[in-house]
């Protein structure tokens, strides 16, 4: 997957669950991952209304033996993760791990350990999964620094706390700005002369931006060994598409960066355990059971597809 930054023009606006009528429209929040990848799907279906020479077919469903229903289903092999912030100086940002306790710096409880949890008193999945992570920190009202550098991740990665410098908060990567607005009447399209409403937008502090890694295969005559990679067609070496509510418009160009040097990568494992943590949020697949080829079912969700739903064996 090639890495790429994406740089607004203007303020942005990624609105959560809140109305905008009565508590103001709140924008200005770090996007989900969806929507770099809504973006990059319209931007297809904007630059390429008619189907390529460089396409292949995709049907809708989900089995390859599904009855052809024409070429609605375009551009499905689009893949992206992504958006992390981008410091000045080109380091990629991650969402800190969720077993970071905010403790202060010189207290050693700056992880949650896990604890052995009463089944009837949680909704762990049972039988096999028994503990919850706990803080033994001292209490505080402070929280861990959302952010961090791929230097802090790999001092996590090999037990180490990581230095303050190397985390960051929403603070130090934008600013939230409201703005007033009027409600449209969808006949005239003039003011309806009722509502007025307030929205908070983000803006982006002076020099950042955001990385985002995207790849496009595409099976060339229908074979797969001939698969070419055509994330390029949308996103030359300098481009603009349509992001996030109110349609804002942004630059995109390939970073300098290679995803190797910007993502952090962990040390040699040494013993019998492993511990796996996402850099982004994901949704594993659900896998329905093939008797002949003897594939058992797994129902995927927040469930990695390489655990046993049954026992929690890997």
């Amino acid at each position: 997957m090639k890495p790429y930054t994406l740089t607004p023009l203007d303020v942005l606006f990624f609105r959560d669950g809140r109305p905008i009528e009565t508590g103001g429209g709140h924008g200005a929040r770090w996007p989900e991952p969806s929507v770099i990848f809504d973006a990059l799907h319209a931007a297809l279906w904007r630059a390429f209304p008619e189907k390529q020479g460089w396409e292949h077919k995709h049907d809708f469903g989900r089995s390859s033996h599904r009855p052809r229903q024409g070429d609605t289903q375009r551009f499905g092999s689009l893949k992206t993760a992504g958006l992390f912030p981008v410091l000045p100086d080109g380091r990629w940002l991650f969402p800190a791990p969720q077993d970071v306790a905010a403790a202060p710096d010189l207290d050693p409880d700056w992880l949650l350990r896990l604890q052995p949890a009463e089944t009837t008193q949680t909704n762990l999945p049972a039988p096999w999964l028994k503990y919850v992570p706990a803080s033994y920190a001292m209490p505080t009202k402070d929280e861990p620094a959302p952010w961090w550098t791929r230097e802090a991740w790999l001092a996590y990665l090999t037990g180490r706390r990581p230095a303050a410098s190397e985390s960051f908060t929403n603070d130090d990567l934008f600013a939230a700005e409201w703005t007033t607005g009027i409600g449209i009447d969808p006949e005239t399209q003039t003011q309806d002369g009722e509502r007025i409403y307030s929205a908070q937008y983000l803006r982006l502090r002076d020099q950042f931006s955001a990385g985002f890694v995207a790849s496009l295969p595409m099976k060339q005559n229908g074979r797969a060994e001939d698969t070419k990679e055509c994330i390029e067609s949308l996103l030359p070496d300098k481009c603009t598409i349509i992001v996030g509510g109110q349609q804002r418009a942004c630059q995109v160009k390939p970073a300098p960066k290679t995803l190797a040097q910007a993502l952090p990568v962990a040390g040699v494992i040494n013993g019998t355990r492993v511990k796996w943590v996402l850099l982004t949020p994901a949704i594993f697949p659900e896998i329905r059971a093939d008797t002949a080829k003897s594939i058992p079912a797994h129902p995927g969700g927040w469930l990695p597809n390489w655990i046993d739903h049954a026992t929690g064996r890997v």
